[in-house]
């Protein structure tokens, strides 16, 4: 989980989750109007990862899971 802030104005959290040989990553963005609750986030973000990813990425060798979600979670947010 990565909760980073957008815009300077929302928050995004960003969970991800493994299935077999993939990373699988959901998000969540809190509104303006909403109280940020990062547990709460956290959890809508991992619901997402698990049955509807905005990412799925193949484990690389050699490559720690950590560097691919964080990289990744980067990426989205460009």
């Amino acid at each position: 989980e990565k909760t980073i802030e957008k815009n300077k104005k929302r928050k995004v959290t960003f969970a991800g989750v493994l299935d077999n040989n993939t990373l699988q990553i959901g998000e969540t963005i809190c509104s303006n109007k909403d109280v940020f609750d990062k547990k709460l986030a956290r959890k809508i973000a991992t619901g997402r990862a698990i049955k509807k990813p905005i990412l799925k990425i193949d484990l690389i060798e050699g490559k720690k899971i950590t560097d691919l979600f964080v990289e990744s979670c980067k990426k989205l947010l460009k």
